[in-house]
């Protein structure tokens, strides 16, 4: 079991993010309390029992400053100007990054990985379907289901290119 490194940053004085990171999936830590986290990896930020999944990038002041946008602010429960304690937590693991798509403050990248999770339940229950045998029959016709896998592992093609899309956007944008 790997050891995960949790950074505690002190008094932290909550600023408004700027008008361009208003939508933008990350938080400003200074690199000198993000402890060695390299700008734009995914982290977990935790305050006063709340969490939330996001990426964490540089910011240009250099005092105990976090910029974080008013969506992050609304799911950790504070307000702008408050000074509280940060656990700053780097992710490592694929499917906790999952985690900070679900948590975008940008609709469309929600709205992607949703359907994309969606798309690959389809693709699986698409898959079980078509591991069963020929001799099991469904509504009388053994080979009806084809058609549905073929459907289904199109769409979920679809909708995990649709998710690449929104991810591409909200990475690279800006």
């Amino acid at each position: 079991m790997c050891q995960k490194t949790v950074i505690h940053i002190s008094k932290v004085h909550i600023k408004p993010a700027t008008k361009e990171d208003a939508l933008q999936g990350w938080v400003r830590i200074p690199e000198n309390l993000r402890g060695g986290i390299p700008n734009r990896s995914f982290a977990k930020i935790r305050t006063n029992s709340k969490t939330i999944f996001c990426q964490v990038c540089g910011t240009s002041s250099t005092g105990c400053i976090a910029e974080i946008n008013e969506h992050y602010r609304d799911l950790l429960d504070i307000k702008a100007g408050q000074v509280l304690d940060l656990d700053v937590t780097p992710i490592t693991w694929f499917f906790s990054k999952f985690r900070a798509l679900q948590m975008h403050p940008q609709h469309l990248v929600r709205f992607g990985f949703g359907f994309s999770m969606i798309g690959l339940a389809v693709g699986l229950l698409a898959l079980i379907i078509a591991i069963l045998p020929p001799a099991i029959s469904i509504f009388g016709q053994p080979w009806a289901w084809a058609g549905y896998v073929t459907i289904g592992f199109t769409l979920t093609l679809a909708l995990v290119v649709g998710y690449l899309i929104a991810a591409a956007i909200s990475t690279f944008k800006g």
